[in-house]
Protein backbone atom coordinates (compact mmCIF):
# COMPACT_ATOMS: atom_id res chain seq x y z
CA UNK A 1 0.00 0.00 0.00
CA UNK A 2 1.37 3.40 -1.04
CA UNK A 3 0.34 6.30 1.18
CA UNK A 4 -0.09 9.68 -0.51
CA UNK A 5 -0.75 13.09 1.06
CA UNK A 6 -2.23 15.74 -1.26
CA UNK A 7 -1.81 19.30 0.02
CA UNK A 8 -4.57 21.64 -1.19
CA UNK A 9 -5.62 25.22 -0.60
CA UNK A 10 -9.07 24.29 0.71
CA UNK A 11 -10.35 21.23 -1.18
CA UNK A 12 -12.63 19.46 -0.26
CA UNK A 13 -13.88 22.54 1.59
CA UNK A 14 -15.29 25.55 -0.31
CA UNK A 15 -14.32 27.08 -2.57
CA UNK A 16 -12.20 26.70 -5.71
CA UNK A 17 -9.88 23.92 -6.93
CA UNK A 18 -12.66 22.46 -9.05
CA UNK A 19 -10.02 20.88 -11.30
CA UNK A 20 -9.12 18.53 -8.44
CA UNK A 21 -12.55 16.90 -8.39
CA UNK A 22 -12.00 14.89 -11.56
CA UNK A 23 -8.44 13.96 -10.59
CA UNK A 24 -9.56 12.76 -7.16
CA UNK A 25 -12.02 10.37 -8.80
CA UNK A 26 -9.09 8.75 -10.60
CA UNK A 27 -7.05 8.53 -7.40
CA UNK A 28 -10.05 6.83 -5.77
CA UNK A 29 -10.14 4.22 -8.54
CA UNK A 30 -6.44 3.39 -8.22
CA UNK A 31 -5.87 0.18 -6.22
CA UNK A 32 -3.16 -0.15 -3.62
CA UNK A 33 -3.10 3.58 -2.79
CA UNK A 34 -4.30 5.37 0.34
CA UNK A 35 -4.89 9.08 -0.25
CA UNK A 36 -5.22 11.74 2.44
CA UNK A 37 -6.17 15.34 1.62
CA UNK A 38 -4.59 18.07 3.77
CA UNK A 39 -6.31 21.44 3.14
CA UNK A 40 -4.88 24.73 4.35
CA UNK A 41 -8.39 26.09 5.00
CA UNK A 42 -11.25 23.94 6.31
CA UNK A 43 -14.23 26.27 6.57
CA UNK A 44 -17.84 25.56 5.69
CA UNK A 45 -19.49 22.39 4.50
CA UNK A 46 -17.06 20.08 2.68
CA UNK A 47 -17.77 18.72 -0.75
CA UNK A 48 -18.53 15.05 -1.19
CA UNK A 49 -15.63 12.67 -1.74
CA UNK A 50 -15.21 9.07 -2.88
CA UNK A 51 -15.39 6.71 0.10
CA UNK A 52 -11.69 5.78 0.08
CA UNK A 53 -10.35 9.36 0.10
CA UNK A 54 -9.53 10.63 3.60
CA UNK A 55 -9.19 14.14 4.99
CA UNK A 56 -6.88 15.42 7.73
CA UNK A 57 -7.33 19.00 8.97
CA UNK A 58 -4.06 19.24 10.93
CA UNK A 59 -2.69 22.06 8.77
CA UNK A 60 -5.93 24.06 8.95
CA UNK A 61 -6.13 23.47 12.70
CA UNK A 62 -2.60 24.83 13.15
CA UNK A 63 -3.41 28.12 11.44
CA UNK A 64 -4.92 29.86 14.47
CA UNK A 65 -4.44 33.56 15.11
CA UNK A 66 -2.21 32.83 18.08
CA UNK A 67 0.02 30.42 16.17
CA UNK A 68 0.30 32.83 13.25
CA UNK A 69 1.27 35.65 15.61
CA UNK A 70 3.93 33.47 17.22
CA UNK A 71 5.24 32.32 13.86
CA UNK A 72 5.39 35.91 12.66
CA UNK A 73 7.86 36.58 15.47
CA UNK A 74 9.74 33.41 14.55
CA UNK A 75 9.82 34.51 10.92
CA UNK A 76 11.73 37.66 11.83
CA UNK A 77 14.70 35.56 12.96
CA UNK A 78 14.22 32.75 10.44
CA UNK A 79 17.17 32.00 8.11
CA UNK A 80 14.61 31.63 5.30
CA UNK A 81 13.49 35.24 5.75
CA UNK A 82 16.98 36.69 5.97
CA UNK A 83 18.12 34.72 2.95
CA UNK A 84 15.14 36.14 1.06
CA UNK A 85 15.91 39.69 2.23
CA UNK A 86 19.53 39.41 1.05
CA UNK A 87 18.35 38.11 -2.33
CA UNK A 88 15.92 41.01 -2.66
CA UNK A 89 18.74 43.46 -1.96
CA UNK A 90 21.06 41.70 -4.39
CA UNK A 91 18.48 41.80 -7.21
CA UNK A 92 17.41 45.38 -6.55
CA UNK A 93 13.87 44.40 -5.54
CA UNK A 94 14.12 45.38 -1.90
CA UNK A 95 11.13 47.51 -0.90
CA UNK A 96 8.66 47.89 1.91
CA UNK A 97 6.20 45.74 0.01
CA UNK A 98 8.63 42.93 -0.80
CA UNK A 99 9.98 42.75 2.78
CA UNK A 100 6.45 42.66 4.22
CA UNK A 101 5.38 40.03 1.68
CA UNK A 102 8.46 37.91 2.40
CA UNK A 103 7.85 38.07 6.14
CA UNK A 104 4.17 37.20 5.67
CA UNK A 105 5.07 34.24 3.44
CA UNK A 106 7.66 32.88 5.88
CA UNK A 107 5.09 33.17 8.67
CA UNK A 108 2.72 30.95 6.69
CA UNK A 109 5.48 28.48 5.83
CA UNK A 110 6.35 28.05 9.51
CA UNK A 111 2.67 27.76 10.49
CA UNK A 112 1.97 25.13 7.86
CA UNK A 113 5.16 23.27 8.71
CA UNK A 114 3.95 22.92 12.30
CA UNK A 115 0.59 21.46 11.25
CA UNK A 116 2.08 19.13 8.65
CA UNK A 117 4.72 17.89 11.09
CA UNK A 118 1.97 17.07 13.59
CA UNK A 119 0.11 15.12 10.91
CA UNK A 120 3.25 13.20 9.90
CA UNK A 121 4.03 12.33 13.49
CA UNK A 122 0.53 11.04 14.16
CA UNK A 123 0.03 9.17 10.87
CA UNK A 124 3.50 7.64 10.71
CA UNK A 125 4.30 9.60 7.55
CA UNK A 126 3.52 9.22 3.85
CA UNK A 127 5.39 7.60 0.98
CA UNK A 128 4.63 10.60 -1.23
CA UNK A 129 3.68 14.20 -0.48
CA UNK A 130 1.99 15.82 -3.49
CA UNK A 131 1.52 19.60 -3.41
CA UNK A 132 -1.26 20.72 -5.70
CA UNK A 133 0.10 24.27 -5.63
CA UNK A 134 3.74 25.33 -5.52
CA UNK A 135 3.30 27.93 -2.82
CA UNK A 136 3.66 28.19 0.98
CA UNK A 137 2.34 24.67 1.65
CA UNK A 138 4.84 23.23 -0.77
CA UNK A 139 7.69 25.21 0.83
CA UNK A 140 6.67 23.96 4.29
CA UNK A 141 6.82 20.39 2.99
CA UNK A 142 10.23 21.15 1.49
CA UNK A 143 11.52 22.24 4.91
CA UNK A 144 10.34 18.92 6.38
CA UNK A 145 11.99 17.05 3.51
CA UNK A 146 15.26 18.68 4.49
CA UNK A 147 14.69 17.32 8.00
CA UNK A 148 14.08 13.82 6.64
CA UNK A 149 10.37 13.74 7.53
CA UNK A 150 9.19 13.63 3.89
CA UNK A 151 10.75 10.88 1.76
CA UNK A 152 9.41 11.99 -1.62
CA UNK A 153 8.03 15.41 -2.59
CA UNK A 154 6.40 16.53 -5.87
CA UNK A 155 4.38 19.56 -6.92
CA UNK A 156 2.18 20.82 -9.72
CA UNK A 157 2.57 24.40 -10.99
CA UNK A 158 -0.37 26.26 -12.54
CA UNK A 159 -0.52 30.04 -12.98
CA UNK A 160 -0.28 32.32 -9.96
CA UNK A 161 2.20 29.89 -8.37
CA UNK A 162 4.44 29.98 -11.44
CA UNK A 163 4.29 33.26 -13.36
CA UNK A 164 6.04 36.20 -11.69
CA UNK A 165 4.08 38.58 -13.93
CA UNK A 166 0.82 37.46 -12.34
CA UNK A 167 1.98 38.52 -8.87
CA UNK A 168 1.60 42.05 -7.43
CA UNK A 169 4.73 44.11 -8.06
CA UNK A 170 6.20 41.17 -9.98
CA UNK A 171 7.43 39.49 -6.80
CA UNK A 172 7.21 35.73 -6.22
CA UNK A 173 8.30 35.10 -2.60
CA UNK A 174 10.61 32.22 -1.63
CA UNK A 175 10.25 29.99 -4.69
CA UNK A 176 13.90 30.18 -5.71
CA UNK A 177 14.89 28.88 -2.25
CA UNK A 178 12.91 25.64 -2.48
CA UNK A 179 12.58 24.42 -6.08
CA UNK A 180 15.66 22.21 -5.75
CA UNK A 181 14.04 20.33 -2.84
CA UNK A 182 11.34 18.76 -5.04
CA UNK A 183 11.95 15.35 -6.52
CA UNK A 184 9.72 16.21 -9.47
CA UNK A 185 7.95 19.36 -10.70
CA UNK A 186 4.84 19.09 -12.87
CA UNK A 187 3.85 22.29 -14.71
CA UNK A 188 0.44 21.88 -16.35
CA UNK A 189 1.60 23.14 -19.76
CA UNK A 190 4.58 23.06 -22.10
CA UNK A 191 4.79 26.82 -21.85
CA UNK A 192 4.91 26.49 -18.07
CA UNK A 193 7.81 24.07 -18.36
CA UNK A 194 9.76 26.49 -20.55
CA UNK A 195 9.00 29.33 -18.15
CA UNK A 196 10.10 27.26 -15.17
CA UNK A 197 13.42 26.59 -16.84
CA UNK A 198 14.04 30.11 -18.14
CA UNK A 199 12.92 32.02 -15.05
CA UNK A 200 13.99 29.76 -12.18
CA UNK A 201 16.67 27.63 -13.84
CA UNK A 202 14.92 24.48 -12.64
CA UNK A 203 16.62 21.22 -13.58
CA UNK A 204 15.33 19.75 -16.83
CA UNK A 205 15.47 16.25 -15.34
CA UNK A 206 12.94 17.14 -12.65
CA UNK A 207 10.37 18.87 -14.89
CA UNK A 208 7.55 17.00 -16.62
CA UNK A 209 4.40 18.42 -18.19
CA UNK A 210 1.28 16.99 -16.53
CA UNK A 211 -1.82 18.47 -18.13
CA UNK A 212 -5.15 18.71 -16.38
CA UNK A 213 -8.23 17.28 -18.04
CA UNK A 214 -12.00 16.96 -18.16
CA UNK A 215 -14.34 14.03 -18.67
CA UNK A 216 -15.48 13.83 -22.28
CA UNK A 217 -19.27 14.18 -22.68
CA UNK A 218 -21.10 11.84 -25.09
CA UNK A 219 -22.21 14.66 -27.42
CA UNK A 220 -21.60 18.32 -28.26
CA UNK A 221 -23.80 21.19 -27.13
CA UNK A 222 -26.69 22.26 -29.36
CA UNK A 223 -26.60 25.43 -31.46
CA UNK A 224 -29.03 28.32 -31.60
CA UNK A 225 -31.01 29.16 -34.74
CA UNK A 226 -29.62 31.44 -37.43
CA UNK A 227 -29.67 35.05 -36.34
CA UNK A 228 -29.16 34.12 -32.68
CA UNK A 229 -26.03 34.09 -30.52
CA UNK A 230 -25.83 32.57 -27.04
CA UNK A 231 -22.63 33.31 -25.12
CA UNK A 232 -21.60 31.62 -21.86
CA UNK A 233 -18.90 32.69 -19.40
CA UNK A 234 -17.77 30.87 -16.26
CA UNK A 235 -15.72 32.79 -13.70
CA UNK A 236 -15.54 33.85 -10.09
CA UNK A 237 -16.77 37.45 -9.77
CA UNK A 238 -13.49 39.17 -8.92
CA UNK A 239 -11.81 42.25 -10.43
CA UNK A 240 -9.06 40.30 -12.23
CA UNK A 241 -11.66 38.27 -14.12
CA UNK A 242 -12.62 41.50 -15.96
CA UNK A 243 -16.25 40.53 -16.45
CA UNK A 244 -17.15 44.22 -16.76
CA UNK A 245 -15.18 44.31 -20.02
CA UNK A 246 -17.33 41.50 -21.37
CA UNK A 247 -20.45 43.51 -20.48
CA UNK A 248 -19.07 46.53 -22.36
CA UNK A 249 -18.14 44.31 -25.33
CA UNK A 250 -21.66 42.92 -25.56
CA UNK A 251 -22.98 46.46 -25.57
CA UNK A 252 -20.74 47.25 -28.56
CA UNK A 253 -21.76 44.10 -30.43
CA UNK A 254 -25.46 44.81 -29.93
CA UNK A 255 -24.97 48.30 -31.37
CA UNK A 256 -23.02 47.08 -34.40
CA UNK A 257 -25.30 44.12 -35.07
CA UNK A 258 -28.80 45.14 -33.96
CA UNK A 259 -30.17 42.30 -36.11
CA UNK A 260 -28.60 39.66 -33.84
CA UNK A 261 -30.64 38.11 -31.03
CA UNK A 262 -27.91 38.03 -28.38
CA UNK A 263 -28.15 36.24 -25.04
CA UNK A 264 -25.48 35.89 -22.35
CA UNK A 265 -25.31 33.50 -19.40
CA UNK A 266 -22.73 33.92 -16.65
CA UNK A 267 -22.00 31.10 -14.19
CA UNK A 268 -20.17 31.85 -10.95
CA UNK A 269 -20.54 34.04 -7.88
CA UNK A 270 -18.18 36.06 -5.71
CA UNK A 271 -17.72 39.47 -4.08
CA UNK A 272 -18.71 41.40 -7.23
CA UNK A 273 -21.77 39.29 -8.02
CA UNK A 274 -24.37 41.95 -7.22
CA UNK A 275 -22.26 44.82 -8.54
CA UNK A 276 -21.74 43.13 -11.92
CA UNK A 277 -25.45 42.43 -12.27
CA UNK A 278 -26.18 46.09 -11.61
CA UNK A 279 -23.56 47.07 -14.19
CA UNK A 280 -25.06 44.70 -16.77
CA UNK A 281 -28.49 46.16 -16.04
CA UNK A 282 -27.23 49.67 -16.70
CA UNK A 283 -25.28 48.83 -19.87
CA UNK A 284 -27.35 46.14 -21.56
CA UNK A 285 -30.65 47.88 -22.17
CA UNK A 286 -33.88 45.95 -22.59
CA UNK A 287 -34.11 44.36 -26.01
CA UNK A 288 -30.38 44.61 -26.82
CA UNK A 289 -28.97 41.63 -24.93
CA UNK A 290 -30.84 39.10 -22.81
CA UNK A 291 -28.64 38.15 -19.88
CA UNK A 292 -28.69 36.10 -16.68
CA UNK A 293 -26.34 35.38 -13.79
CA UNK A 294 -26.86 31.82 -12.55
CA UNK A 295 -24.50 32.08 -9.59
CA UNK A 296 -22.55 29.14 -8.20
CA UNK A 297 -23.44 25.78 -9.76
CA UNK A 298 -22.24 22.29 -9.00
CA UNK A 299 -19.78 20.73 -11.42
CA UNK A 300 -22.46 18.37 -12.67
CA UNK A 301 -24.91 21.26 -13.05
CA UNK A 302 -22.45 23.16 -15.25
CA UNK A 303 -21.95 20.12 -17.45
CA UNK A 304 -25.70 19.53 -17.53
CA UNK A 305 -26.22 23.13 -18.66
CA UNK A 306 -23.91 22.64 -21.66
CA UNK A 307 -25.58 19.31 -22.43
CA UNK A 308 -29.14 20.65 -22.37
CA UNK A 309 -28.84 24.22 -23.73
CA UNK A 310 -27.87 25.67 -27.08
CA UNK A 311 -24.48 27.36 -26.57
CA UNK A 312 -22.65 29.03 -29.45
CA UNK A 313 -19.63 30.65 -27.82
CA UNK A 314 -17.62 30.69 -24.58
CA UNK A 315 -15.68 33.81 -23.52
CA UNK A 316 -12.88 34.21 -20.97
CA UNK A 317 -11.74 37.79 -20.28
CA UNK A 318 -9.43 37.20 -17.28
CA UNK A 319 -6.02 38.81 -16.77
CA UNK A 320 -4.61 35.85 -14.76
CA UNK A 321 -4.78 32.20 -15.84
CA UNK A 322 -2.78 29.02 -16.22
CA UNK A 323 -4.78 26.69 -18.46
CA UNK A 324 -8.44 27.32 -17.48
CA UNK A 325 -10.46 24.20 -16.82
CA UNK A 326 -13.60 26.20 -17.63
CA UNK A 327 -12.30 26.51 -21.21
CA UNK A 328 -11.64 22.76 -21.33
CA UNK A 329 -15.19 22.05 -20.19
CA UNK A 330 -16.71 24.31 -22.85
CA UNK A 331 -14.55 22.93 -25.66
CA UNK A 332 -15.30 19.34 -24.62
CA UNK A 333 -18.90 20.15 -25.60
CA UNK A 334 -17.72 21.50 -28.94
CA UNK A 335 -18.12 25.17 -27.98
CA UNK A 336 -15.58 27.54 -29.60
CA UNK A 337 -13.73 29.91 -27.25
CA UNK A 338 -12.57 33.52 -27.18
CA UNK A 339 -9.79 34.12 -24.63
CA UNK A 340 -6.75 36.36 -23.96
CA UNK A 341 -3.21 35.23 -24.67
CA UNK A 342 -2.14 34.79 -21.03
CA UNK A 343 -0.53 31.92 -19.13
CA UNK A 344 -0.65 28.89 -21.40
CA UNK A 345 -4.07 29.63 -22.94
CA UNK A 346 -2.53 29.52 -26.43
CA UNK A 347 -1.91 25.79 -25.95
CA UNK A 348 -5.65 25.15 -25.94
CA UNK A 349 -7.21 28.05 -27.91
CA UNK A 350 -6.32 28.63 -31.56
CA UNK A 351 -7.86 29.97 -34.75
CA UNK A 352 -9.20 26.51 -35.52
CA UNK A 353 -11.47 26.46 -32.49
CA UNK A 354 -11.85 30.10 -31.45
CA UNK A 355 -10.05 33.43 -31.18
CA UNK A 356 -6.88 34.09 -29.18
CA UNK A 357 -6.85 37.81 -28.29
CA UNK A 358 -3.95 39.90 -27.02
CA UNK A 359 -2.98 39.59 -23.36
CA UNK A 360 -4.93 42.68 -22.27
CA UNK A 361 -8.05 42.90 -24.42
CA UNK A 362 -10.38 45.85 -23.99
CA UNK A 363 -14.10 45.85 -24.76
CA UNK A 364 -13.41 46.77 -28.39
CA UNK A 365 -11.04 43.79 -28.76
CA UNK A 366 -13.58 41.38 -27.27
CA UNK A 367 -16.36 42.80 -29.42
CA UNK A 368 -14.18 42.52 -32.52
CA UNK A 369 -13.42 38.88 -31.72
CA UNK A 370 -17.14 38.11 -31.30
CA UNK A 371 -18.03 39.75 -34.62
CA UNK A 372 -15.13 38.01 -36.40
CA UNK A 373 -15.99 34.52 -35.23
CA UNK A 374 -19.78 34.76 -35.48
CA UNK A 375 -20.00 33.76 -39.19
CA UNK A 376 -18.06 30.56 -38.40
CA UNK A 377 -20.06 29.47 -35.35
CA UNK A 378 -22.76 27.68 -37.33
CA UNK A 379 -20.19 25.52 -39.13
CA UNK A 380 -19.91 22.00 -37.71
CA UNK A 381 -16.15 21.84 -38.36
CA UNK A 382 -15.52 24.65 -35.86
CA UNK A 383 -17.31 22.67 -33.16
CA UNK A 384 -15.49 19.46 -34.09
CA UNK A 385 -12.13 21.26 -33.87
CA UNK A 386 -12.91 22.46 -30.33
CA UNK A 387 -13.91 18.97 -29.23
CA UNK A 388 -10.92 17.39 -30.98
CA UNK A 389 -8.46 19.64 -29.11
CA UNK A 390 -9.76 18.29 -25.80
CA UNK A 391 -9.80 14.69 -26.98
CA UNK A 392 -6.16 14.94 -28.04
CA UNK A 393 -4.66 16.81 -25.10
CA UNK A 394 -7.07 17.21 -22.17
CA UNK A 395 -8.87 13.88 -21.80
CA UNK A 396 -9.13 13.43 -18.02
CA UNK A 397 -8.93 9.65 -18.11
CA UNK A 398 -5.74 9.53 -20.16
CA UNK A 399 -4.05 12.47 -18.41
CA UNK A 400 -4.82 11.54 -14.81
CA UNK A 401 -4.26 7.81 -15.17
CA UNK A 402 -0.92 8.55 -16.82
CA UNK A 403 0.03 11.07 -14.14
CA UNK A 404 -0.91 8.79 -11.24
CA UNK A 405 0.80 5.82 -12.84
CA UNK A 406 4.01 7.83 -13.28
CA UNK A 407 3.97 8.92 -9.63
CA UNK A 408 3.54 5.32 -8.50
CA UNK A 409 6.34 4.10 -10.76
CA UNK A 410 8.62 6.82 -9.43
CA UNK A 411 7.70 5.78 -5.89
CA UNK A 412 9.20 2.37 -6.60
CA UNK A 413 6.13 0.38 -5.60
CA UNK A 414 4.19 0.44 -8.84
CA UNK A 415 3.95 -3.31 -9.33
CA UNK A 416 2.79 -3.89 -5.77
CA UNK A 417 0.24 -1.11 -5.93
CA UNK A 418 -1.26 -1.84 -9.32
CA UNK A 419 -3.11 -5.02 -8.45
CA UNK A 420 -6.26 -5.54 -10.54
CA UNK A 421 -9.42 -3.89 -9.25
CA UNK A 422 -12.17 -6.23 -8.22
CA UNK A 423 -15.79 -5.57 -9.16
CA UNK A 424 -16.46 -4.75 -5.52
CA UNK A 425 -13.63 -2.14 -5.56
CA UNK A 426 -15.08 -0.44 -8.64
CA UNK A 427 -18.62 -0.34 -7.26
CA UNK A 428 -17.39 0.97 -3.93
CA UNK A 429 -15.35 3.76 -5.57
CA UNK A 430 -17.96 4.84 -8.13
CA UNK A 431 -21.21 4.35 -6.24
CA UNK A 432 -20.28 5.35 -2.70
CA UNK A 433 -19.11 8.60 -1.23
CA UNK A 434 -18.50 10.31 2.04
CA UNK A 435 -18.89 13.66 3.66
CA UNK A 436 -15.46 14.88 4.73
CA UNK A 437 -16.16 15.66 8.37
CA UNK A 438 -13.76 18.00 10.09
CA UNK A 439 -12.46 16.45 13.29
CA UNK A 440 -10.16 18.77 15.16
CA UNK A 441 -6.61 17.47 15.33
CA UNK A 442 -7.52 14.09 13.83
CA UNK A 443 -8.19 12.62 10.38
CA UNK A 444 -11.80 12.98 9.30
CA UNK A 445 -14.18 10.13 9.99
CA UNK A 446 -16.12 8.65 7.07
CA UNK A 447 -19.42 6.95 6.41
CA UNK A 448 -20.66 5.60 3.09
CA UNK A 449 -24.01 7.22 2.38
CA UNK A 450 -24.39 9.57 -0.60
CA UNK A 451 -24.05 9.23 -4.45
CA UNK A 452 -20.69 10.37 -5.76
CA UNK A 453 -21.68 12.96 -8.35
CA UNK A 454 -22.72 15.81 -6.04
CA UNK A 455 -19.51 17.81 -6.31
CA UNK A 456 -19.65 21.60 -5.96
CA UNK A 457 -18.26 23.71 -8.79
CA UNK A 458 -16.71 26.82 -7.31
CA UNK A 459 -15.32 28.80 -10.17
CA UNK A 460 -11.85 30.25 -10.08
CA UNK A 461 -10.94 29.91 -13.72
Amino acid sequence: MITVAILTQSYPYPAGEQFLEEEIRHWARTPGVQVTLLPLAANGKPRILPANIHVDTSIADAATRLSRAMNLLSAIVSPVFWKEALQLRKTGKLSGYSIAKALYSVMWVLTIRHGLKRCLRRSGGFDLVYCYWNDTQAYAAALLKREGAVPRLISRLHGFDLYVEQRPHGYMPLKWQFLADFDQLYPISSQGRRYLRQTYRASLSTMHVARLGVALPPACAMQTDDGSLHIVSVAFCLPYKRIDRLVDALCVVSQKRPDLRISWTHIGDGPLFEELQAYARSRLTAGSVAWQFLGLLSNEAVRHYFATHAVDLFINSSEVEGVPVSIMEAMSFGVPVIAPDIGAVREIVSGECGVLMNNNPGPADIAGAILAIYPKLKHAEHKRAARRAIEQHYDARRNYEGFIGQLLRDSGNFAAAMQPLTAVDVRRSEQCSIHAVEHRGQPSSCSCEIPIHAFRYSISS
